[in-house]
Protein backbone atom coordinates (compact mmCIF):
# COMPACT_ATOMS: atom_id res chain seq x y z
CA UNK A 1 0.00 0.00 0.00
CA UNK A 2 1.54 3.04 -1.11
CA UNK A 3 0.72 6.79 -2.25
CA UNK A 4 2.15 8.44 -5.54
CA UNK A 5 1.56 11.59 -7.04
CA UNK A 6 0.46 11.60 -10.91
CA UNK A 7 2.38 13.76 -13.26
CA UNK A 8 -0.40 15.28 -15.09
CA UNK A 9 -2.40 18.19 -14.26
CA UNK A 10 -5.92 16.27 -12.76
CA UNK A 11 -8.65 16.96 -10.32
CA UNK A 12 -7.32 14.29 -7.86
CA UNK A 13 -3.57 13.82 -8.44
CA UNK A 14 -2.90 11.83 -5.43
CA UNK A 15 -3.32 7.63 -5.63
CA UNK A 16 -3.27 5.50 -2.98
CA UNK A 17 -2.72 2.32 -4.84
CA UNK A 18 -4.44 -0.61 -2.23
CA UNK A 19 -2.64 -3.69 -3.97
CA UNK A 20 -4.58 -6.23 -5.36
CA UNK A 21 -8.17 -7.45 -4.26
CA UNK A 22 -9.69 -10.40 -5.72
CA UNK A 23 -7.16 -10.41 -8.18
CA UNK A 24 -7.97 -7.22 -9.83
CA UNK A 25 -5.83 -3.80 -8.53
CA UNK A 26 -7.48 -1.56 -6.75
CA UNK A 27 -6.36 2.32 -6.45
CA UNK A 28 -8.01 5.58 -4.84
CA UNK A 29 -7.75 9.19 -5.95
CA UNK A 30 -7.56 12.14 -3.69
CA UNK A 31 -6.79 16.17 -3.87
CA UNK A 32 -4.77 16.30 -1.57
CA UNK A 33 -1.82 14.31 0.22
CA UNK A 34 -3.32 14.79 3.25
CA UNK A 35 -6.25 13.02 2.43
CA UNK A 36 -4.66 10.03 0.70
CA UNK A 37 -2.25 9.80 3.41
CA UNK A 38 -6.25 9.52 6.18
CA UNK A 39 -7.34 7.13 4.00
CA UNK A 40 -4.14 5.08 3.81
CA UNK A 41 -4.18 5.08 7.87
CA UNK A 42 -7.98 3.99 8.17
CA UNK A 43 -7.36 1.03 5.71
CA UNK A 44 -4.28 -0.60 7.68
CA UNK A 45 -6.69 -0.05 10.92
CA UNK A 46 -9.02 -1.96 9.42
CA UNK A 47 -6.79 -4.64 8.08
CA UNK A 48 -4.90 -5.22 12.01
CA UNK A 49 -8.56 -5.73 13.20
CA UNK A 50 -9.10 -8.20 10.04
CA UNK A 51 -7.02 -11.20 12.11
CA UNK A 52 -8.94 -10.23 15.44
CA UNK A 53 -12.41 -10.67 13.90
CA UNK A 54 -11.42 -13.92 12.34
CA UNK A 55 -10.30 -15.23 15.59
CA UNK A 56 -13.36 -14.71 16.84
CA UNK A 57 -15.23 -16.91 14.82
CA UNK A 58 -16.57 -20.39 15.92
CA UNK A 59 -14.48 -23.07 14.87
CA UNK A 60 -17.52 -24.74 12.64
CA UNK A 61 -17.37 -21.26 10.94
CA UNK A 62 -13.92 -21.32 10.56
CA UNK A 63 -13.81 -24.90 8.91
CA UNK A 64 -16.90 -23.89 6.29
CA UNK A 65 -15.29 -20.76 5.37
CA UNK A 66 -12.21 -22.76 4.68
CA UNK A 67 -14.12 -25.66 2.75
CA UNK A 68 -15.73 -23.06 0.92
CA UNK A 69 -12.47 -21.68 -0.05
CA UNK A 70 -11.35 -24.74 -1.01
CA UNK A 71 -14.54 -25.83 -3.68
CA UNK A 72 -14.47 -22.32 -5.32
CA UNK A 73 -10.96 -22.34 -6.32
CA UNK A 74 -11.47 -25.43 -8.32
CA UNK A 75 -13.93 -23.77 -10.55
CA UNK A 76 -11.34 -20.59 -10.39
CA UNK A 77 -13.70 -18.26 -8.23
CA UNK A 78 -12.89 -16.24 -4.85
CA UNK A 79 -15.58 -16.16 -1.87
CA UNK A 80 -16.06 -12.71 -3.19
CA UNK A 81 -17.05 -13.59 -6.32
CA UNK A 82 -19.40 -15.98 -5.31
CA UNK A 83 -20.86 -13.70 -2.83
CA UNK A 84 -21.76 -11.61 -5.55
CA UNK A 85 -22.89 -13.76 -7.97
CA UNK A 86 -25.44 -15.12 -5.39
CA UNK A 87 -26.62 -11.44 -4.45
CA UNK A 88 -27.68 -10.75 -7.85
CA UNK A 89 -28.51 -14.10 -8.80
CA UNK A 90 -30.99 -14.43 -5.53
CA UNK A 91 -31.86 -10.32 -5.45
CA UNK A 92 -35.52 -11.27 -6.36
CA UNK A 93 -36.01 -14.85 -5.81
CA UNK A 94 -39.11 -15.28 -3.75
CA UNK A 95 -40.13 -18.38 -2.66
CA UNK A 96 -43.10 -19.98 -3.80
CA UNK A 97 -44.97 -23.41 -3.29
CA UNK A 98 -45.95 -24.95 -6.46
CA UNK A 99 -49.53 -24.70 -5.81
CA UNK A 100 -49.14 -21.05 -5.77
CA UNK A 101 -47.70 -20.80 -8.58
CA UNK A 102 -49.95 -23.02 -10.41
CA UNK A 103 -52.89 -20.83 -9.27
CA UNK A 104 -50.81 -17.94 -10.54
CA UNK A 105 -50.09 -19.75 -14.05
CA UNK A 106 -53.65 -20.12 -14.28
CA UNK A 107 -54.64 -16.64 -13.21
CA UNK A 108 -52.21 -15.42 -16.25
CA UNK A 109 -53.44 -17.47 -19.06
CA UNK A 110 -57.08 -16.24 -18.21
CA UNK A 111 -56.08 -12.83 -18.08
CA UNK A 112 -54.40 -12.98 -21.61
CA UNK A 113 -57.40 -13.82 -22.91
CA UNK A 114 -57.65 -17.42 -23.58
CA UNK A 115 -59.97 -19.17 -24.94
CA UNK A 116 -62.52 -21.03 -22.27
CA UNK A 117 -61.76 -24.74 -24.19
CA UNK A 118 -58.14 -24.22 -24.21
CA UNK A 119 -58.23 -22.78 -20.33
CA UNK A 120 -60.24 -25.85 -18.89
CA UNK A 121 -58.01 -28.36 -20.85
CA UNK A 122 -54.75 -25.89 -19.15
CA UNK A 123 -56.58 -26.15 -15.66
CA UNK A 124 -57.25 -30.06 -15.87
CA UNK A 125 -52.73 -30.49 -16.70
CA UNK A 126 -51.67 -27.84 -14.55
CA UNK A 127 -53.92 -29.05 -11.41
CA UNK A 128 -52.56 -33.05 -12.46
CA UNK A 129 -48.63 -31.57 -11.74
CA UNK A 130 -50.19 -29.70 -8.22
CA UNK A 131 -51.46 -32.69 -7.14
CA UNK A 132 -47.62 -34.84 -6.83
CA UNK A 133 -46.40 -31.57 -5.57
CA UNK A 134 -48.35 -29.11 -3.38
CA UNK A 135 -47.00 -27.69 -0.64
CA UNK A 136 -43.55 -28.06 -2.08
CA UNK A 137 -41.47 -24.56 -2.39
CA UNK A 138 -40.63 -24.49 -6.36
CA UNK A 139 -36.90 -23.90 -5.64
CA UNK A 140 -37.15 -27.79 -4.09
CA UNK A 141 -38.37 -29.56 -6.93
CA UNK A 142 -35.68 -31.52 -8.90
CA UNK A 143 -35.38 -32.65 -12.19
CA UNK A 144 -35.06 -36.49 -10.89
CA UNK A 145 -38.73 -35.72 -9.38
CA UNK A 146 -40.44 -33.98 -12.64
CA UNK A 147 -38.90 -37.20 -14.15
CA UNK A 148 -40.33 -39.69 -12.04
CA UNK A 149 -43.76 -37.76 -11.74
CA UNK A 150 -43.68 -37.73 -15.73
CA UNK A 151 -43.66 -41.33 -15.75
CA UNK A 152 -45.63 -42.98 -13.00
CA UNK A 153 -49.61 -43.81 -13.45
CA UNK A 154 -50.93 -42.65 -10.55
CA UNK A 155 -54.35 -45.35 -11.00
CA UNK A 156 -54.79 -48.01 -8.78
CA UNK A 157 -51.95 -51.24 -8.96
CA UNK A 158 -54.30 -52.94 -10.63
CA UNK A 159 -55.05 -50.95 -13.59
CA UNK A 160 -51.32 -49.47 -13.96
CA UNK A 161 -49.21 -50.00 -16.85
CA UNK A 162 -46.36 -48.48 -18.94
CA UNK A 163 -47.10 -44.87 -20.21
CA UNK A 164 -46.98 -44.10 -23.53
CA UNK A 165 -44.58 -42.02 -24.56
CA UNK A 166 -47.13 -39.26 -26.25
CA UNK A 167 -48.51 -39.46 -22.46
CA UNK A 168 -44.83 -38.86 -21.06
CA UNK A 169 -43.86 -36.16 -23.63
CA UNK A 170 -47.12 -34.02 -22.59
CA UNK A 171 -46.45 -34.21 -18.85
CA UNK A 172 -43.25 -33.05 -19.91
CA UNK A 173 -44.80 -29.79 -21.46
CA UNK A 174 -46.35 -29.25 -18.34
CA UNK A 175 -43.80 -28.96 -16.50
CA UNK A 176 -41.47 -26.69 -18.59
CA UNK A 177 -44.43 -24.27 -19.50
CA UNK A 178 -44.92 -23.80 -15.19
CA UNK A 179 -41.37 -23.92 -14.35
CA UNK A 180 -40.63 -21.52 -17.27
CA UNK A 181 -43.47 -19.38 -16.06
CA UNK A 182 -41.84 -19.05 -12.52
CA UNK A 183 -38.50 -18.48 -13.86
CA UNK A 184 -39.77 -14.99 -16.07
CA UNK A 185 -41.28 -14.11 -11.97
CA UNK A 186 -38.23 -14.80 -10.60
CA UNK A 187 -39.54 -17.18 -8.50
CA UNK A 188 -36.57 -19.22 -9.08
CA UNK A 189 -33.50 -19.23 -10.94
CA UNK A 190 -33.43 -21.90 -13.37
CA UNK A 191 -36.02 -24.59 -13.97
CA UNK A 192 -35.77 -27.76 -13.69
CA UNK A 193 -37.85 -29.12 -16.01
CA UNK A 194 -35.29 -27.75 -18.85
CA UNK A 195 -32.81 -30.98 -17.60
CA UNK A 196 -35.69 -33.41 -18.60
CA UNK A 197 -35.13 -35.43 -21.72
CA UNK A 198 -37.09 -34.81 -24.92
CA UNK A 199 -39.67 -36.97 -26.31
CA UNK A 200 -39.42 -38.49 -29.61
CA UNK A 201 -43.02 -39.89 -30.71
CA UNK A 202 -43.46 -41.73 -33.86
CA UNK A 203 -45.90 -39.25 -35.57
CA UNK A 204 -49.58 -41.38 -35.65
CA UNK A 205 -51.78 -40.93 -38.39
CA UNK A 206 -55.20 -39.30 -37.98
CA UNK A 207 -58.28 -41.31 -37.21
CA UNK A 208 -60.93 -41.14 -39.22
CA UNK A 209 -64.64 -42.13 -40.28
CA UNK A 210 -65.42 -44.70 -43.19
CA UNK A 211 -68.23 -43.35 -45.02
CA UNK A 212 -70.00 -45.96 -43.81
CA UNK A 213 -69.61 -44.69 -40.43
CA UNK A 214 -70.54 -41.48 -41.68
CA UNK A 215 -73.22 -42.55 -43.64
CA UNK A 216 -75.14 -44.61 -40.55
CA UNK A 217 -74.27 -41.25 -37.85
CA UNK A 218 -75.77 -38.92 -40.26
CA UNK A 219 -79.05 -41.22 -40.70
CA UNK A 220 -79.01 -41.88 -36.99
CA UNK A 221 -79.10 -38.29 -35.72
CA UNK A 222 -81.22 -37.70 -38.43
CA UNK A 223 -84.02 -39.96 -37.37
CA UNK A 224 -83.69 -39.42 -33.33
CA UNK A 225 -82.00 -36.00 -32.96
CA UNK A 226 -81.82 -33.97 -36.17
CA UNK A 227 -81.12 -30.45 -34.27
CA UNK A 228 -77.78 -32.42 -33.63
CA UNK A 229 -77.49 -32.45 -37.50
CA UNK A 230 -76.90 -28.60 -37.75
CA UNK A 231 -73.73 -29.01 -35.06
CA UNK A 232 -72.50 -31.99 -36.88
CA UNK A 233 -72.03 -31.21 -40.50
CA UNK A 234 -70.69 -28.16 -40.56
CA UNK A 235 -67.20 -30.67 -39.18
CA UNK A 236 -67.56 -33.20 -41.44
CA UNK A 237 -68.27 -31.53 -44.74
CA UNK A 238 -67.41 -27.27 -43.93
CA UNK A 239 -64.21 -28.46 -41.62
CA UNK A 240 -65.42 -26.16 -38.98
CA UNK A 241 -63.64 -27.04 -35.44
CA UNK A 242 -66.41 -28.44 -32.37
CA UNK A 243 -65.76 -25.74 -30.50
CA UNK A 244 -66.54 -23.16 -33.23
CA UNK A 245 -69.61 -25.34 -34.72
CA UNK A 246 -71.08 -25.44 -31.05
CA UNK A 247 -70.96 -21.25 -30.93
CA UNK A 248 -73.17 -21.01 -34.69
CA UNK A 249 -76.31 -19.86 -35.05
CA UNK A 250 -78.33 -18.99 -38.11
CA UNK A 251 -76.92 -15.42 -38.09
CA UNK A 252 -73.74 -17.40 -39.33
CA UNK A 253 -74.50 -18.29 -42.77
CA UNK A 254 -74.07 -15.35 -45.06
CA UNK A 255 -75.20 -15.09 -48.87
CA UNK A 256 -74.50 -19.60 -49.00
CA UNK A 257 -71.55 -19.57 -46.41
CA UNK A 258 -70.74 -20.10 -43.12
CA UNK A 259 -68.95 -17.04 -41.41
CA UNK A 260 -66.60 -17.79 -38.51
CA UNK A 261 -66.20 -14.58 -36.72
CA UNK A 262 -63.16 -13.73 -34.77
CA UNK A 263 -64.79 -13.65 -31.58
CA UNK A 264 -65.37 -17.69 -32.13
CA UNK A 265 -62.17 -18.55 -34.37
CA UNK A 266 -59.19 -20.81 -32.89
CA UNK A 267 -56.44 -18.33 -34.71
CA UNK A 268 -58.95 -15.25 -34.29
CA UNK A 269 -59.14 -15.25 -37.86
CA UNK A 270 -62.77 -14.35 -39.73
CA UNK A 271 -63.15 -16.98 -42.24
CA UNK A 272 -65.86 -17.90 -44.71
CA UNK A 273 -66.44 -21.67 -46.02
CA UNK A 274 -68.43 -22.32 -49.25
CA UNK A 275 -71.83 -24.92 -48.13
CA UNK A 276 -71.10 -27.07 -50.43
CA UNK A 277 -73.97 -29.41 -51.93
CA UNK A 278 -73.68 -32.20 -49.10
CA UNK A 279 -73.40 -29.42 -46.12
CA UNK A 280 -76.72 -27.82 -47.53
CA UNK A 281 -78.62 -30.90 -47.91
CA UNK A 282 -77.97 -31.95 -44.14
CA UNK A 283 -78.34 -28.36 -42.83
CA UNK A 284 -81.61 -28.66 -44.76
CA UNK A 285 -83.05 -31.56 -42.81
CA UNK A 286 -86.43 -30.40 -41.14
CA UNK A 287 -85.36 -29.83 -37.19
CA UNK A 288 -81.59 -29.08 -37.85
CA UNK A 289 -80.43 -26.48 -36.06
CA UNK A 290 -76.77 -24.72 -35.59
CA UNK A 291 -74.60 -25.18 -32.90
CA UNK A 292 -75.22 -27.62 -30.37
CA UNK A 293 -74.41 -26.04 -26.67
CA UNK A 294 -75.35 -28.29 -23.66
CA UNK A 295 -76.51 -31.57 -25.91
CA UNK A 296 -73.38 -33.80 -25.90
CA UNK A 297 -75.04 -36.24 -24.18
CA UNK A 298 -77.27 -37.01 -27.21
CA UNK A 299 -74.42 -37.38 -29.35
CA UNK A 300 -72.50 -39.61 -26.84
CA UNK A 301 -76.01 -41.95 -26.75
CA UNK A 302 -75.64 -41.92 -30.95
CA UNK A 303 -71.93 -43.24 -30.72
CA UNK A 304 -72.49 -45.90 -28.28
CA UNK A 305 -75.59 -46.95 -29.98
CA UNK A 306 -73.79 -47.24 -33.32
CA UNK A 307 -70.45 -48.41 -31.68
CA UNK A 308 -68.50 -45.90 -33.33
CA UNK A 309 -64.86 -45.73 -32.78
CA UNK A 310 -64.06 -41.93 -32.12
CA UNK A 311 -60.64 -41.06 -32.04
CA UNK A 312 -59.36 -37.51 -31.76
CA UNK A 313 -61.11 -35.23 -33.59
CA UNK A 314 -61.70 -37.63 -36.09
CA UNK A 315 -64.89 -35.01 -37.93
CA UNK A 316 -62.45 -33.09 -39.22
CA UNK A 317 -60.04 -35.25 -40.11
CA UNK A 318 -62.56 -36.79 -42.35
CA UNK A 319 -63.63 -33.48 -43.72
CA UNK A 320 -59.62 -33.24 -44.43
CA UNK A 321 -59.00 -36.52 -45.76
CA UNK A 322 -61.95 -37.23 -47.99
CA UNK A 323 -62.08 -33.33 -49.07
CA UNK A 324 -58.26 -33.59 -50.67
CA UNK A 325 -58.53 -35.26 -53.42
CA UNK A 326 -61.81 -33.17 -54.84
CA UNK A 327 -61.02 -29.61 -53.43
CA UNK A 328 -57.13 -30.03 -53.12
CA UNK A 329 -54.73 -28.42 -50.31
CA UNK A 330 -55.25 -25.11 -50.79
CA UNK A 331 -59.03 -24.83 -50.22
CA UNK A 332 -59.12 -27.67 -47.56
CA UNK A 333 -56.57 -26.00 -45.71
CA UNK A 334 -58.16 -22.52 -46.09
CA UNK A 335 -61.56 -23.46 -44.97
CA UNK A 336 -60.51 -25.39 -42.04
CA UNK A 337 -58.42 -22.36 -41.06
CA UNK A 338 -54.61 -23.86 -40.82
CA UNK A 339 -51.93 -23.86 -43.24
CA UNK A 340 -51.44 -26.72 -45.55
CA UNK A 341 -47.83 -28.12 -43.78
CA UNK A 342 -50.43 -28.20 -40.65
CA UNK A 343 -53.17 -30.10 -43.06
CA UNK A 344 -50.77 -32.94 -44.40
CA UNK A 345 -48.68 -33.28 -40.72
CA UNK A 346 -51.23 -33.91 -38.57
CA UNK A 347 -55.09 -33.73 -40.90
CA UNK A 348 -54.84 -35.80 -43.88
CA UNK A 349 -55.45 -39.48 -43.63
CA UNK A 350 -54.69 -41.55 -47.43
CA UNK A 351 -58.32 -42.04 -48.90
CA UNK A 352 -58.98 -43.23 -52.25
CA UNK A 353 -60.69 -41.48 -54.75
CA UNK A 354 -63.68 -43.89 -55.09
CA UNK A 355 -64.16 -42.99 -51.45
CA UNK A 356 -63.82 -39.34 -51.65
CA UNK A 357 -66.40 -39.58 -54.16
CA UNK A 358 -69.07 -41.50 -52.09
CA UNK A 359 -68.18 -39.13 -48.99
CA UNK A 360 -69.05 -36.21 -50.91
CA UNK A 361 -72.11 -37.87 -51.97
CA UNK A 362 -73.96 -38.54 -49.05
CA UNK A 363 -77.36 -36.97 -48.65
CA UNK A 364 -80.48 -37.51 -46.12
CA UNK A 365 -82.41 -40.50 -47.14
Amino acid sequence: MKITKRKEDRPKPWVLDCGKINGKRRREFFETEWLAKEAMRAKRDELRGLPVEMCSLPNNKRIDFMEAERRLERIGLTLVKAVEYCEKTWRNVEAKTVAEAVADCIKSREQSGKRAEYLEVFKRRMKRLNARFDSRLCSTVTTEELEQWAREDYRPAAKQKPLSLATVKSRIIDARTLFSFCVKRKWITESPADGLQKIQTDGKPPGIHSVDDVGRLLEYLRKFYPDLLGYVAPIYFGGVRPFESRALTAANIVNGMIEVTPDKAKTRRRRFIPINDTLAAWLAVPGAAMGMQRRCRRLDTAKGKLALPWPHDVMRHSFCSYGLPVFGAQKIAEWAGHSETILFAHYRERVTPEAAKEFWALRPK
